[in-house]
């Protein structure tokens, strides 16, 4: 699945956990791409396996993300 965002947010969207969806699943940020012609960012997600949730931690604002296991592979 890709999504596309404005602005820069390369920085802040690979590893990034997003969910739960309607069915309770939850989705990884696993690339981004900025286009600086548009100034918007494409980024590329991929279904979070069950588990994967273990290794699910929280920022300084409490914002889900995944540690790097999972989510170059």
């Amino acid at each position: 699945m890709t999504l596309t965002y404005p602005g820069d947010v390369v920085a802040v969207a690979v590893g990034r956990v997003m969910g739960p969806d309607l069915a309770g699943g939850f989705v990884v940020a696993t690339g981004a791409e900025y286009d600086p012609a548009t100034d918007k960012t494409r980024v590329e997600f991929r279904p979070l396996l069950p588990a994967e949730r273990e290794h699910v931690v929280a920022d300084e604002h409490d914002v889900p993300w995944l540690g790097q296991i999972g989510v170059a592979w």
